[in-house]
């Protein structure tokens, strides 16, 4: 799959190793969580071939974005997969219904290929604005919803990183499976 051009995703990799990251034990534990979901669930595809739907697992890796971005490319060799860090400045569109259809194109290669998504910047995508103010954030809102929705319903990991937890949505927070904080740990 050529993933270069339009396309909106680009394959994430590092030279780090875990003993770079510098995590505490909280966070070890919820990293081996994530690793625990690779392994026992390979595939974002049922044996018939169609989509899982809702067996997917959902990440938040707040703190450090370079140990968020090093961590979901080490999560992805060792379970022998393809990480990608989605562009949504090429899924976002000022069309209606573009966006969607990106959306619907970008999962469905994301499913097919059976890829870890790596969403950056949680929160400018799902912060905790509750008020519309204009016909311009109503039509942000709808599209932040049904990314949401295409979120949940992948098969297959997916990674949110922020370096700002706290200004995600409470909605966006009940639909994770596990929150990993790379904040610097002290080393003992």
């Amino acid at each position: 799959m050529n993933t270069e051009g339009s396309f909106p995703v680009k394959p994430i990799r590092t030279n780090e190793n875990w003993n770079n990251l510098r995590m505490g034990r909280s966070t070890q534990e919820q990293v081996n969580e994530v690793k625990s979901w690779l392994q026992h669930n390979t595939s974002s595809r049922t044996p018939d071939g169609g989509d899982r739907v809702g067996n997917g697992f959902r990440a938040l890796f707040a703190g450090s974005p370079a140990s968020g971005k090093a961590a979901a490319a080490l999560l992805a060799q060792e379970a022998g997969r393809e990480v990608f860090h989605i562009s949504l400045s090429k899924v976002i569109s000022k069309y209606v219904g573009e966006t969607e259809k990106n959306l619907d194109t970008l999962f469905s290669q994301a499913a097919e290929h059976n890829w870890i998504l790596f969403f950056d910047d949680a929160d400018a995508l799902f912060d905790r604005r509750t008020v519309t103010t204009d016909t311009q954030d109503s039509h942000t809102a709808q599209e932040s919803v049904y990314l949401l929705q295409k979120i949940e319903s992948y098969g297959g990991l997916v990674i949110l990183a922020t370096g700002r937890e706290h200004h995600l949505n409470d909605v966006v927070l009940g639909k994770l499976n596990t929150v990993v904080n790379f904040e610097p740990q002290l080393q003992a």
